[in-house]
């Protein structure tokens, strides 16, 4: 459709403006990013046409390539801004795609067609559409004796109907088993850290595991939204009212259990309760061996999916039946690993390298724990070179993923691995294969979000970010995503105002309040930078050095160049020692106006393939923390050996 053109669609009190690019009601202007727009544009302009998921992207993105998972963040977003039932304008017709169904005028005025065929005239044209579906799918000659229908139009669609729906009933039932509700009653659900009972702390990670595991299973199935483990963690207090934590969370079902251990048995007591009234949905205790916890976990998977009324794939099916490991001291030993990780501290790295060294023990043949080594090691929470810690996460990939070749976290890891070396389309084809095996993963997405930020698809980022969100909708770690998007993009003013939220929300969230220092440098605001960054900075370990720089810096540039010199020596005389990025020295030069010694070290950095988040997390060219070497001519060329030129 010509832009120039001053067209506009109305549609109960709504006003689509295309010459002006935005959505309108009573006035009143309704905010939706580009690609939303464009998306309601589409829809409306086919109002009552069933259009396939594939033609709607292909309409939106037509010369890029996206994950589902930012169509569906669209159509979340177009049904926010519209309001009222999620289905009552855009419907979805399962397997098949989407209708726009309202009353649709042009420039004020309603359609002949439209008039005629009422409020009706939409679903009439979506139940031919999916006629011309399934005549696309199922084909068959109609016998010689139903030929005398083809001269009666009226008893031709009735049969077309009638067959459409005899398909539809008979795809759901013999293939399926049952009728699928497009609609159904639960849609989300969390599973709440089970209780350890018995003596404080002998349990605790027995109990952290199973909550982990039952977790990982019921993400397997696509019909539910399953929280987090890091968005229940906080669940864990004894006395915690799990339907007021369903209500936090905004699910409709909560999984509630608990756990006792008795020297080789267990007692494990779980209830399933639906959050809008607090109705038991179903309830059973398992009285069992400890080696047979693995049985308990998959029995209390199967039983949540039955109550809940969902319906498994093949594939859903063995995801929810899959084991990584029936030795239970391996089971017990990555689980302590990974609450270790989860500290991202250079302590609880080691800790947690040594768990998940221990389970390996266990068992050879449980590959999740290589991942987790060799998540570590990508992050660099040990003294290792870059060249040593790519040596051993490569080392226990091949091993993780020649176990299972469908460990999307694997495949995540090493995408970050050919970020780091600058092999930006190996890293892609890694992190779109990671997110086929599961987009539900936090650190898969985290990853995913990391590499469209470092290649400036920022409002697919977004879009990610946004699914993060609506998989942990009271994580920080996810709310802070989007402030740190606009940041990359250089919109300072939003960055600021996304992390003060953030840190409102959450006071003791470090990255919130590093970011809000950052933001202040975008600004040129040094003082207040610095100001933020002094009250983090005495709180982390050696290893978190980043923020270290960044408040170094900022002194300098505040004026306050012998506290930067002090800090840079400090961080010179801790390089004797162990790694130091070179990146992180180059920081503070960078601030003291050193730019010559800077480029050195920068050099060295690129030569390392290292860099800390700051660094790598947006174009090099749009980097807010180096932003003061852009008017060196080093700088471009820089950027252009980082294979970024945006």
């Amino acid at each position: 459709m010509n832009a120039s053109v001053h067209r506009n669609y109305v549609f109960d009190g709504f006003t689509l403006d295309l010459a002006r690019g935005c959505l309108m009601r009573e006035g009143e202007h309704l905010k939706l990013r580009p690609k939303s727009f464009k998306a309601l544009t589409y829809l409306v302009e086919n109002t009552g046409r069933l259009i396939s998921k594939e033609e709607l992207m292909s309409a939106i993105w037509p010369d890029a390539t996206v994950t589902d998972d930012s169509l569906v963040q669209c159509l979340i977003e177009i049904r926010k801004v519209l309001g009222g039932d999620a289905q009552r304008y855009i419907k979805t017709m399962p397997r098949r795609g989407y209708i726009f169904d309202a009353q649709v005028g042009v420039n004020g005025r309603l359609p002949d067609a439209v008039m005629e065929g009422g409020q009706d005239a939409g679903i009439a044209n979506a139940v031919d559409a999916a006629t011309t579906a399934h005549d696309r799918v199922v084909s068959f000659k109609i016998p010689s004796r139903l030929t005398h229908f083809r001269h009666n139009k009226k008893a031709l669609t009735t049969l077309i109907l009638a067959l459409t729906v005899l398909i539809f009933v008979f795809d759901q039932f013999v293939f399926r088993g049952h009728l699928v509700s497009s609609s159904p009653e639960f849609r989300s659900v969390a599973v709440l850290p089970f209780k350890e009972l018995g003596v404080p702390g002998d349990n605790e990670f027995l109990a952290l595991g199973m909550t982990d595991t039952l977790i990982t299973k019921l993400s397997n199935v696509k019909e539910i939204i399953v929280r987090s483990t890091s968005a229940v963690r906080s669940y864990a207090r004894p006395d915690q009212d799990p339907i007021a934590a369903g209500r936090e969370q905004g699910v409709d079902a909560v999984l509630d259990g608990s756990i006792q251990r008795s020297r080789e048995s267990i007692r494990v007591s779980v209830q399933l309760l639906r959050v809008k009234d607090a109705k038991l949905l179903w309830a059973e205790k398992f009285d069992e061996k400890l080696v047979s916890i693995f049985s308990v976990e998959d029995s209390i998977a199967q039983r949540v999916v039955e109550a809940l009324s969902l319906h498994l794939g093949g594939g859903e099916k063995q995801g929810l039946a899959k084991q990584y490991t029936r030795n239970f001291d391996a089971y017990l030993a990555y689980q302590m690993g990974n609450e270790y990780s989860h500290q991202h501290t250079r302590a609880g790295s080691i800790k947690a390298i040594e768990y998940y060294q221990e389970a390996i023990q266990n068992d050879p043949h449980f590959a999740p724990p290589h991942v987790g080594l060799a998540r570590l090691y990508v992050e660099k929470y040990s003294a290792l070179t870059p060249v040593e810690s790519k040596q051993k996460a490569e080392s226990e990939l091949r091993v993780a993923l020649g176990l299972d070749s469908n460990l999307a976290d694997a495949h995540a890891v090493i995408g970050n691995m050919k970020l780091d070396e600058l092999d930006y389309s190996a890293a892609e084809k890694e992190l779109r294969l990671a997110m086929q095996i599961d987009s539900t993963s936090e650190p898969v997405l985290e990853s995913y979000q990391f590499y469209l930020q470092l290649m400036g698809k920022f409002d697919e980022a977004i879009a990610v970010a946004q699914r993060r969100m609506a998989l942990n909708p009271l994580s920080p770690s996810t709310n802070n995503a989007v402030p740190f998007i606009l940041l990359g993009t250089g919109r300072c003013d939003e960055a600021l105002e996304g992390f003060q939220k953030v840190h409102r929300a959450y006071p003791l969230y470090i990255p919130a309040i590093n970011n809000t220092g950052v933001a202040y440098i975008c600004k040129g605001l040094y003082k207040e930078a610095a100001a933020e960054l002094e009250t983090t900075v005495p709180l982390q370990a050696a290893p978190e050095r980043a923020s270290f720089a960044i408040l170094a810096l900022a002194y300098a540039r505040s004026g306050r160049k012998d506290k930067a010199r002090e800090m840079l020596q400090e961080l010179q005389q801790e390089s004797n020692d162990r790694y130091i990025e070179p990146a992180l020295l180059a920081t503070i030069h960078a601030g003291l106006g050193e730019n010559d010694r800077a480029f050195d070290l920068l050099e060295q950095a690129y030569k390392d393939r290292s860099g800390p988040p700051y660094l790598n997390i947006m174009p090099p060219g749009q980097s807010v923390v180096l932003d003061v070497l852009r008017s060196d001519p080093r700088w471009v060329d820089f950027v252009q050996r980082k294979g970024l030129t945006h």
